[in-house]
């Protein structure tokens, strides 16, 4: 999984398309900055779909299951057996249009019928399928922190002239005082908090 193509990067290091030199070398700085960000953040930009199982003893409060996993787009969930229609439960946050940000729990509505609590059986029998990730495709800044990140790498630019100074963040340096400054603070914007409760 790549958000920049290696074609894209050479473009943008100004490399003509007919110039195929170190072609291995940039993909492993895109691989390695792609790497890093998924890291840092705790996210993936780039959704996959799959269907990934739940159960009730683990992973239910109430009427509400938390997902493992962003969930950049939800096609379908069954809950011991029965697939459920899209008016008997609702995303956190809502599924609207310009909506900020993937799913992260799914609740089940009252108005819902015999269908209002989540199956009471341990074995991973609640069904959700979609694309999981942050979002379907990286958000443009995401892309430019992925080409900064990765040109940053490739060209192997002095990290203390290039990026904040360890010691401006205390005794115990992260990552992040490594990176490129504009790297830095665009991802410090999408690292991923843990839900705690609901």
């Amino acid at each position: 999984m790549a958000y920049i193509t290696v074609d894209d990067f050479k473009s943008y290091l100004g490399i003509p398309d007919n110039e195929h030199r170190d072609e291995v070398e940039l993909q492993k700085a895109i691989d390695q900055a792609v790497a890093i960000i998924d890291s840092f953040t705790g996210r993936t930009f780039e959704a996959v779909t799959a269907t990934r199982y739940y159960d009730a003893v683990r992973d239910v409060y109430g009427r509400v299951l938390l997902l493992d996993r962003e969930l950049a787009e939800l096609t379908s969930v069954v809950n011991d057996g029965v697939t459920l229609s899209e008016s008997d439960y609702v995303t956190l946050p809502p599924n609207k249009e310009g909506r900020d940000g993937p799913i992260w729990a799914i609740k089940l509505l009252a108005s819902s019928g015999k269908r209002w609590t989540w199956t009471t059986d341990p074995e991973q029998a609640i069904e959700v399928t979609g694309k999981w990730g942050y979002s379907t495709t990286p958000p443009k800044s995401i892309v430019f922190a992925t080409y900064k990140l990765a040109d940053f790498l490739y060209r192997g630019r002095d990290t203390v002239g290039n990026a904040r100074a360890a010691s401006n963040r205390g005794a115990f340096p992260t990552l992040a005082d490594w990176f490129p400054d504009e790297v830095a603070l665009i991802l410090e914007r999408f690292k991923r908090t843990q839900v705690m409760g609901i």
